[in-house]
């Protein structure tokens, strides 16, 4: 089947079996070779047309399947990265000519915040752009997602801020790298230990991030909160339940002590080679050949 083809057999299919995500999945499986940058164009190209013709009910139906098809491509593990997002993008950005903010809020942050997820995930995004576009869409769904309103959405949007803040590379750094701290700070006002460990503990680490990329602008007395959040994060990422983001705390502890030039240098560098050979517990060239290099 052609593209035309191959996007009204999925949409056909969305509807058939309810949005029943496995039933997609194993046709985008089946077809991940048609999934291509093409495709995304196609489909921009289709939904262009065609939405504005369409009865209003009939374009909001279609607006929320095409937004299921994007969600489901955004993590969709299978063939052309880039292409799977490029298609996600396409889908959202179709969607959002129907599901406006006035008229479908929540539809619309929902959508704002996957929009992000897949420019700050598109390798074939410019760098240095990617990140504008992800934190004008956080912007836009945290004006849905308040914090009164939507506590829980509202600390991983403020997440996915410090996340982009930390990595903008335009403006000036400094202030890029405190305004990262801010959002990570806002997060972990909702985010508890007890109730959400393991989010609490990412962005405790991802605070720690903040603070080491923060001393490399000459201001070393950053270390010392760096490590007090990766400390913090041990709480809840353990090895037991967490390995995967123990050894990355233990990677980032290393880079910490690596980087410290406060106290006894020898004493800075055995720890930091500590914790390099614990993460080492975990990564292996078998089970994670990126950071087993990186360590």
């Amino acid at each position: 089947m052609n593209q035309i083809e191959l996007l009204q057999y999925l949409i056909e299919n969305i509807l058939s079996s309810g949005y029943n995500s496995n039933v997609i999945y194993a046709i985008l499986q089946q077809h991940s070779s048609q999934l291509t940058l093409e495709f995304a164009q196609t489909l921009r190209s289709w939904a262009t047309t065609i939405l504005p013709e369409l009865a209003p009910e009939q374009a909001q139906n279609l607006a929320v399947i095409l937004k299921f098809l994007s969600d489901l491509l955004l993590y969709f593990p299978f063939g052309d990265r880039s292409a799977n997002l490029a298609i996600a993008i396409a889908g959202y950005d179709s969607a959002l000519s129907v599901l406006t903010k006035t008229k479908f809020p929540q539809d619309y942050g929902e959508i704002q915040i996957n929009l992000g997820i897949a420019y700050e995930e598109d390798p074939l995004a410019d760098f240095g752009e990617k990140w504008e576009i992800a934190i004008n869409c956080y912007e836009n769904a945290a004006q849905i997602f308040t914090r009164q309103v939507y506590p829980e959405k509202w600390a991983a949007i403020q997440e996915n801020l410090g996340n982009a803040y930390r990595n903008r590379q335009k403006e000036d750094q400094a202030r890029n790298f405190q305004q990262s701290i801010n959002y990570y700070q806002n997060a972990l006002q909702i985010l508890t230990p007890h109730q959400q460990p393991k989010q609490w503990g990412i962005t405790q680490h991802n605070l720690g991030l903040a603070y080491l990329q923060l001393s490399t602008l000459g201001l070393e007395e950053c270390l010392e909160t760096a490590i007090h959040h990766f400390e913090e994060a041990l709480q809840t990422l353990t090895k037991a339940i967490y390995p995967n983001l123990w050894a990355l705390c233990q990677m980032s502890l290393g880079n910490a002590y690596a980087a410290k030039l406060r106290g006894n240098p020898y004493e800075n560098y055995e720890k930091a080679q500590q914790y390099y050979q614990q993460a080492l517990s975990i990564y292996t060239p078998q089970t994670n050949p990126y950071y087993y290099q990186q360590v």
